[in-house]
């Protein structure tokens, strides 16, 4: 029996979850690089085609976490 190979992402959502699983501080250097056209190299597997899509996700998550952390700041 052959050792099982890693299991890769291949859509966004898949992507999405796996980025984020790097923590927000990470995430929030992605979208970094994305918004500057950039490339990390946790991107480097996610075909360019899905960066845009990837882009929008990875804010909207972010966005949530900011508006906790702010609200629960007040």
């Amino acid at each position: 029996m052959s050792p099982e190979k890693p299991h890769t992402p291949q859509s966004v959502d898949e992507h999405v979850v796996a980025i984020c699983e790097l923590g927000c501080t990470r995430v929030n250097r992605i979208i970094e690089l994305l918004e500057q056209g950039q490339v990390s190299d946790e991107l480097s597997d996610v075909p360019s085609a899905h960066h845009a899509a990837l882009l929008i996700e990875l804010r909207s998550i972010m966005a949530v976490y900011d508006a906790r952390e702010d609200s629960e700041e007040e």
